[in-house]
């Protein structure tokens, strides 16, 4: 879990200093790689400490959000569009 995150937030920060193309989708590749990464054993680590029903409650919803994040269409960034009265 900790790899994880070092490596979510390495990549985060990489972000800055990879403007072109491909530099910049190797960069997005590894973030996703140390997002996986922490996000599961997040998961795994509260459904382990959670008691009984609760736990597995847990687990279900926590699933269901990252299965619906992962579909989830990219949405573009609204501020690029002017305001319209």
């Amino acid at each position: 879990m900790l790899a994880g995150a070092i490596l979510f937030a390495v990549t985060s920060i990489a972000y800055i200093f990879a403007p072109p193309f491909w530099p910049f989708l190797f960069v997005r590749i590894f973030q996703g790689i140390g997002s996986a990464f922490f996000f599961t054993a997040a998961i795994a680590l509260i459904t382990n400490i959670t008691p009984g029903r609760i736990g597995t409650k847990s687990r279900l919803l926590l699933s269901l959000l990252q299965y619906f994040d992962g579909i989830s269409p990219y949405h573009r960034n609204v501020s690029d569009q002017p305001i319209q009265f």
